[in-house]
């Protein structure tokens, strides 16, 4: 499989930046396009929606709304462009307004994307129960591959330093994964 088109999640926070660089640094060296995606919550009725999916009174007015989205779309725009121009990787910025799940799936169908990335909060188990977490609906219900790009310092993650042993073995492992070649551990056998 080859990637041409990868649609990344945005969020205009240090998450969603980690999972642009990321983005990034893949898709330069084999020329896939970027697709920055980012979900504005809708203004239902004068009212706005609740991250828990209630509706709270309106505390602003429908103009002033309009003027916030507009803002909020102009310093995602600068965010992607900042990080991206300075690499050779052709990109386009999207904005919809919905939950950002089913923004960002619905977005990679219609790009015909191979690849979504988004960033991931590292909220513990009880956060994430109660507020959700689009990284989690994502890999439920897109209909492409999903890379979660983690926190930094994330306790979970095993980082692996290339010029050791262990860390050159797993980082050779992961090219080789990258290029669709099967390696000890993915054939079944032990590593």
């Amino acid at each position: 499989m080859s990637i041409k088109r990868i649609v990344v999640g945005a969020d205009g926070g240090d998450d969603g930046a980690r999972a642009l660089r990321w983005a990034a640094d893949l898709a330069a060296p084999i020329g896939a396009e970027i697709v920055v995606v980012h979900a504005i919550t809708p203004q239902v009725s004068g009212a706005w929606t609740t991250p828990m999916g209630g509706i709270a009174e309106p505390m602003v007015t429908d103009e002033e709304w309009r003027a916030w989205r507009d803002s909020e779309e102009r310093r995602i725009e600068r965010q992607a462009s900042a990080l991206l121009r300075a690499m050779p990787v052709p990109f386009r910025v999207i904005f919809a307004e919905g939950h950002p799940a089913t923004v960002i799936a619905f977005s990679a169908r219609a790009e015909n994307a191979d690849l979504i990335v988004v960033g991931r909060r590292g909220r513990n188990g009880l956060a994430e129960l109660v507020l959700g977490s689009v990284s989690h609906e994502l890999t439920h219900h897109a209909r492409r591959p999903v890379v979660i790009v983690p926190p930094l310092g994330d306790p979970h993650i095993l980082h692996l330093d290339p010029q050791t042993r262990d860390g050159r073995r797993h980082h050779r492992a992961a090219a080789q994964v990258g290029r669709g070649t099967p390696t000890p551990s993915s054939t079944g056998r032990a590593s």
